[in-house]
């Protein structure tokens, strides 16, 4: 404001003005360079068009580049928006901030994995605290952070079986059912009968649980089809029953007992609310 004004010079000296522009200068490439680093989208609006006169009008200020939209990890101008970015742990930290928005904008179409990679960020950034890793060990491993999210999102993944690799709302229904279904096994006869496997579940090259994840599926490709039918209660009632008739037969069969079963019928719903 002060340098908008006609009465400047005579209140501050030549030095203090120079002093006022350097520092608006500086404050100005912080901003640009904290916002790329937490990946943090602050409200300038009301300043914006002030902020950018002052700074045409009385500083050169070339390397200064022009706001945007924060660049999503998966945009293909992601690395060099981080490029911009000075420092291996200035780097490491804006990839970090960046795929922490993209899990949580994602989280419940596959809660099992992005909890996981959740954690595995939270680890890493408490082992460069603790000093056990350097910033150029914590960038690498960032960006290997980050490429398993993109593997996650582009079928790059290759430890699923081949009847779902290639579907990730399969895949999503995988993750999420595989430690309670493990659970469950372990509990069950299912080990003494599983050369007698029913013929509700098909190919015996699949696993059960493979089989099963399939048939949830195709519960959820049936119904996506139905208008509006994530807000329909009836639907939601025939999702549920339909499920919960897939675990009865899993109990007839092989004694499997599930725990908490209306927080697993739940799960799945939201699951396949959140992918169809």
């Amino acid at each position: 404001m002060a340098l908008s004004s006609d009465k400047i010079n005579d209140i501050f000296s030549e030095v203090d003005i120079a002093n006022y522009k350097s520092k608006m200068k500086f404050y100005s490439e912080l901003r640009a360079s904290v916002k790329i680093r937490y990946h943090e989208n602050v409200d300038f609006g009301k300043y914006e068009k002030q902020m950018q006169k002052l700074l045409d009008t009385f500083i050169s200020a070339n390397e200064v580049n022009q706001l945007t939209k924060l660049v999503n990890i998966f945009d293909e101008s992601f690395e060099a928006e981080i490029e911009r970015v000075v420092g291996d742990n200035a780097r490491a930290d804006a990839i970090l901030s960046a795929t922490t928005s993209a899990i949580t904008e994602k989280m419940e179409s596959n809660p099992a994995y992005y909890e996981k990679l959740s954690l595995r960020i939270k680890e890493l950034i408490e082992e460069y605290k603790d000093k056990r890793l350097t910033e150029e060990e914590k960038l690498k491993q960032a960006k290997d952070i980050r490429d398993m999210m993109m593997s996650q999102e582009t079928n790059e993944i290759d430890n699923y079986p081949d009847s779902i690799k290639n579907n990730a709302n399969a895949k999503a229904f995988y993750d999420n059912l595989e430690s309670t279904f493990n659970e469950a096994v372990n509990n069950s006869d299912y080990a003494e009968n599983v050369a007698d496997t029913s013929a509700t579940y098909g190919n015996q090259q699949d696993d059960l649980l493979t089989q099963i994840v399939i048939e949830i599926n195709n519960i959820f490709k049936e119904v996506s089809k139905k208008p509006d039918w994530k807000n329909n209660t009836d639907i939601r009632n025939q999702i549920d029953g339909k499920i919960d008739d897939i675990l009865w037969d899993l109990e007839d069969s092989y004694n499997m007992k599930f725990d908490d079963v209306d927080i697993l019928l739940n799960n799945i719903r939201n699951i396949g609310i959140n992918n169809y």
